[in-house]
């Protein structure tokens, strides 16, 4: 089956469990979070991850990155990233969110085969060359959490 009619089917389900680790999870590992949070979710079939969420608010940038699994493999991921806009003043405004980048990763034997990339984004967040260790990283922390 292809990467992209595997993450369809990831994507259709209803009724995985959820497993949340929030912005207080990664404070107490870390000892600071980002300016504006930070969350991870991972989905669950037969207890099976089928899929991450993982979600970074930075001072100027909303990026969330969406990592699917077939069997214990990376397969591809989503990075989205949405930014503050800047304001007259100079600023950023804080109440909304504006689409700024989209990247996709499809991947091979833990190694990118093909990247697809729409729209410009901030500097921050995952690089490309750290996105199979961050994934690695996220699943262990999934695998290792058992709730407050």
């Amino acid at each position: 089956m292809a990467i992209r009619q595997m993450v369809t089917a990831i994507n259709t389900p209803s009724g995985y469990k959820v497993k949340t680790l929030d912005n207080d999870y990664f404070e107490d590992k870390y000892g600071e979070t980002p300016d504006n949070g930070i969350g991870l979710k991972g989905y669950y079939q037969n207890k099976v991850l089928k899929k991450m969420v993982y979600s970074v608010g930075l001072s100027n940038s909303m990026k969330t990155y969406e990592f699917y699994l077939s069997g214990p493999d990376l397969i591809f991921v989503f990075q989205k990233e949405q930014d503050y806009p800047a304001t007259a003043a100079g600023g950023l405004d804080y109440s909304k969110l504006v689409p700024a980048q989209e990247v996709r990763y499809y991947f091979d034997g833990q190694k990118i085969i093909k990247t697809i990339t729409k729209g410009k984004g901030r500097p921050g967040g995952i690089e490309q060359g750290d996105l199979l260790s961050t994934f690695n990283d996220l699943k262990k922390d999934l695998g290792n959490y058992n709730g407050k």
